[in-house]
């Protein structure tokens, strides 16, 4: 798979779960799925 269809399949489902918990919810996904995707990131190099 290509880096960018990871970071895709990845960060769609924090987005509608972040829309569905609300801003705060939304702050704590995102922020959890940036680390996440760094970790990945950090993984593939």
């Amino acid at each position: 798979m290509h880096c960018l269809q990871v970071l895709s399949v990845t960060c769609w489902p924090i987005l509608a779960l972040g829309a569905l918990f609300g801003r705060t919810g939304a702050a704590l996904l995102i922020s959890a799925g940036v680390l996440l995707v760094l970790s990945i990131a950090k993984a593939m190099l």
